[in-house]
């Protein structure tokens, strides 16, 4: 597809062409390369390819420790994928995802009204004056299909791209949710990323919350997207906006070997990695480089594993003794991916969460975080959304943890068009 950015602020730069598209609606070949075979849990290398992952998926469910973490993979959204090279569909995050940059466009989503949908947001912006209550109608309502089917087409039928019209006439906060819903989620993962670093300082936050405990896929079609997108390496822009250990932090995530999903964790393991933990942080300093190497390489059930594991063996949380013994941006991002793997409570009556489960009590808590920063709040709920059996899980655990609900919350605190977009994004509860 044709990058939606325009002339919003933080456009990017000009990066190489992309290929010569097919028909709109024709199925595209996916082009991003994939690592090799993994090695089983706790031998070097990279994780396996996708269809491998996906064909080793469906055929076992072997035995794990502790009982309970293979559930199965949840339902994803009703959507016709775009199929691969090999004839997979394409997902990211946990959700079918058209082909990002460099790719040619996928197909578009069944029974959606590409036409109509263009012309109702442009008539919302034409002339003096916009409609806001018609573009957050029609633009919140898009799934990933239907925005990279929107931007295809309104490039094609009015002569603008579609994000940079947006820009123009909307700003804020509802400017940026606007934007967000029609980048989708890799595109936006690539915006978030680039606005991160781009200027004096940086997002560290943003940058834990979209670089680190994702799966190998994810982080390649990422990388892709990027160089397509902003003509630069997504390694090189994040290593130069950072400093000292964290640079190894962020370079192992980015290199994309964690361990593939389907590796469950063993006994053996999970108590060396507890032993490597645990010792990364006895006497004076800390060996940060033992403790990146096993967050940044294992899978979710594994983590999961290790953090109950470290709890039982230790009598604390491995989040807590993270927290005390590291300081920095290291200790927020090593603080992140141990808490998506603790239950909400840890009393003796919690249970250990199941491998679907990684990350919702976290991400519950951090959209709590966000009412005191409209653009980590734009960024946590758009990122979220759209899986969303996911999200009803993530609202549901920030509801028990506040005693009312995201949509409640969203209402009291923010008002205006920001308000009705949040809204529309988050469900009615």
């Amino acid at each position: 597809m044709a990058y939606p950015y325009g002339s919003g602020s933080y456009a990017p730069n000009a990066g190489p062409g992309y290929p010569q598209q097919p028909p709109y609606g024709g199925v595209a070949a996916y082009p991003y390369p994939y690592p090799p075979q993994q090695q089983p849990y706790g031998a070097p290398g990279l994780g396996a390819h996708p269809q491998q992952q996906q064909q080793q998926q469906q055929q076992q469910q072997p035995p794990v420790m502790g009982g309970g973490y293979h559930s199965g993979p949840l339902p994803l959204a009703a959507a016709a994928p775009p199929l691969g090279s090999m004839g997979m569909a394409l997902t990211y995050n946990g959700i079918p995802v058209p082909p990002p940059p460099p790719a040619p466009p996928g197909a578009a989503t069944q029974g959606l009204d590409v036409h109509g949908a263009v012309e109702r947001i442009y008539k919302a912006m034409k002339g003096f004056g916009t409609d806001e209550r018609t573009l957050t109608l029609e633009v919140c309502a898009l799934d990933p299909f239907a925005a990279d089917a929107v931007c295809m087409a309104y490039k094609s039928q009015k002569g603008k791209d579609v994000v940079a019209h947006v820009e123009s006439e909307t700003s804020g906060s509802f400017e940026a949710v606007l934007r967000a819903k029609l980048l989708g989620p890799v595109l936006f993962d690539a915006y978030t990323i680039h606005r991160a670093c781009a200027g004096i300082g940086t997002d560290e936050d943003a940058l834990t919350e979209v670089l680190l405990a994702r799966s190998n896929s994810d982080i390649y079609m990422l990388k892709q997207a990027f160089q397509a997108t902003y003509g630069k390496p997504l390694e090189r822009v994040v290593d130069e906006d950072l400093s000292f250990k964290t640079k190894r932090l962020f370079a192992m995530a980015l290199a994309g070997g964690r361990i593939d999903e389907h590796v469950p964790p063993t006994a053996q393991q999970v108590q060396a990695d507890v032993a490597t933990l645990y010792n990364s942080m006895r006497g004076a300093g800390t060996d940060e480089t033992a403790a990146c190497g096993v967050l940044c390489s294992r899978n979710n059930a594994q983590l999961i594993a290790i953090a109950e594991e470290y709890r039982r063996t230790h009598g604390k949380l491995l989040s807590a003794a993270l927290d005390n013994d590291f300081s920095g941006h290291m200790r927020a991002a090593l603080v992140f991916i141990a808490r998506g793997a603790e239950p909400a409570t840890s009393g003796a009556s919690s249970h250990p969460l199941q491998p679907h489960e990684y990350g919702i009590a976290r991400d519950a808590r951090l959209l709590a975080d966000g009412f005191t920063n409209d653009r980590a709040l734009v960024r946590r709920v758009l990122r979220a959304h759209w899986d969303t059996r996911r999200w009803v899980a993530v609202k549901a655990a920030f509801q028990a943890h506040h005693k009312r609900g995201l949509a409640a919350r969203v209402k009291s605190e923010i008002s205006g068009d920001y308000q009705r977009a949040l809204l529309a994004v988050i469900g009615a509860t």
